[in-house]
């Protein structure tokens, strides 16, 4: 089945040496590329994924024909093509990775090369790059959403503040395992054609800002000598991005944040991030910023801009939740995934988790899982402990309040009865820290992800209290007194 070659990757002859690379290319092959190898490799130039690839050559997202091509043929010969032009990284681990490493290797045409075919497409010799529709993508390793679910609500809002209202910073705030990170995915893909560079950066290890800033600026190919000074590099970039529209987006945004400090206090070896973020909040220009993060950074929330916006990302709705334990292969009546879904607050990532348990251990019955009665698994855990590690100990002692007794810190009772002879402007910072990392609802003193959190909560106040107790028997009745 040859496909559709007609399909419409034009741009890759635009940005691309592709004569040179089907030259090259056929030398590792020992024969020329077929056309369908070359209508794929045009495509994936495009910055398309495989799936979108397939849509565009065979009508159908689904086909596997385009992988099976890439599996068996286009990567093998790109990556013993890279290996013989010793390039330092050879390794293809994602379709997104094969711009990069040939742009390293050369066979992207240089800027003045690109402007000239532009102007001979359009017949005008005057038309500058800025007001084409430049497809540079540069996602690192991109996450997979074949089987993203819900969340249209979401993409509406979200592409509004970017297309519509011009936001130039924006915040998608959430637990781990909310689908931050997926959701983002989806929102890019359908704004991406508004920017010229797209630009996906993890930050859950991050480099020194001076690497960062200077990877960043090098994307642009611009024939400029670089700033020795990180003020300089960051005045620079944002150059670009006033010349340029540019999307960046900052997974992970919380990798900048210390362990045991209020949400959003930057660890000492990234203090320096705090400049740049401030600028990305500060400057008015035609590109956008999108930060995903479990907590708010503080940034955002100083800012008094319009353009400058936080959203805090819930879990799924009750209906596609249960849909996402259907395609997980879960067995149980409707009444019994309703439970299930609503105990795990509607978490794609830990309703997942949970799923992966009464697969394995109960064969899919979820009937048998929730007689079981339990709910706090360890996989489970090890998300929610993840993000229970990173506060202080006031904002511990806070949940742990409001788990015992929600009432405590209603209006007019603010902390008068469970205090922990915290002051009052104690009590109301560790709150607004709990809001600015998305535990407790914004705007209120009301826990989120009930019922989940409120377990967890509570199951790590008893294991303090055992500890606490030195009496094993004493240690039992307040256990029970808790758990009533």
């Amino acid at each position: 089945m040859s496909g559709n070659l007609e399909a419409d990757f034009t741009k890759a002859e635009t940005f691309w040496q592709l004569e040179k690379l089907y030259l090259d290319l056929a030398k590792v092959k020992g024969k020329g590329l077929t056309p369908l190898e070359k209508k794929i490799l045009q495509g994936l130039l495009c910055g398309y994924s495989p799936s979108e690839i397939a849509e565009k050559i065979y009508r159908n997202r689904n086909s596997t024909s385009v992988r099976v091509y890439l599996s068996n043929s286009l990567y093998k010969y790109l990556q013993e093509l890279l290996i013989r032009q010793n390039q330092p990284e050879t390794r293809i681990g994602h379709w997104s990775s094969i711009t990069n490493l040939l742009e390293r290797a050369g066979y992207k045409k240089v800027p003045s090369e690109i402007e000239a075919n532009l102007d001979r497409e359009n017949n005008s010799t005057n038309l500058a790059i800025k007001t084409q529709p430049f497809f540079y993508r540069d996602w690192e390793e991109k996450i997979q959403t074949d089987n993203f679910i819900g969340r249209e609500i979401e993409l509406v809002i979200l592409k509004g503040w970017i297309v519509e209202e011009g936001c130039r910073t924006i915040a998608i705030c959430g637990t781990s395992g909310i689908g931050k990170s997926s959701l983002a995915v989806k929102l890019v893909e359908g704004v991406q054609n508004d920017f010229h560079y797209v630009f996906w950066r993890s930050l859950k290890q991050p480099p020194p800002l001076e690497l960062f800033l200077t990877d960043l600026i090098d994307r642009f190919q611009a024939n400029i000598k670089m700033p020795e000074t990180v003020e300089g590099k960051i005045s620079l970039l944002l150059d670009f991005f006033r010349s340029h529209r540019c999307l960046l987006v900052l997974d992970r945004l919380d990798g900048l944040f210390a362990d045991g400090e209020i949400a959003g206090t930057y660890w000492e070896q990234y203090k320096n991030y705090r400049q740049l973020l401030q600028r990305l909040c500060d400057r008015d220009r035609g590109s956008c910023c999108l930060m995903l993060s479990r907590q708010q950074p503080q940034e955002l929330a100083l800012s008094s801009s319009e353009k400058v916006r936080s959203f805090y990302l819930l879990g799924l709705s009750v209906t596609e939740s249960i849909q996402l334990s259907k395609q997980q292969g879960l067995i149980g009546s409707e009444l019994e995934r309703e439970r299930f879904v609503n105990f795990y607050a509607n978490n794609t990532l830990i309703i997942k988790q949970a799923c992966l348990t009464i697969i394995n251990i109960f064969n899919s019955n979820l009937t048998e899982f929730l007689a079981n009665n339990t709910f706090l698994l360890s996989n489970i855990l090890e998300v929610l402990d993840e993000q229970f590690r990173c506060l202080t100990e006031n904002e511990r002692k806070i949940l742990y309040a409001l788990a015992v007794n929600q009432k405590l810190f209603q209006e007019g009772k603010f902390g008068r009865e469970f205090s922990y002879n915290l002051p009052k402007h104690i009590q109301i910072e560790a709150i607004e820290s709990l809001q600015r990392r998305s535990l407790l609802l914004p705007n209120t003193r009301q826990l989120a992800y009930e019922p989940l959190l409120r377990t967890y909560t509570m199951e790590k106040l008893l294991q303090e209290v055992e500890m606490a107790v030195a009496n094993p028997d004493l240690s039992s009745i307040v256990r029970h007194l808790l758990s009533d």
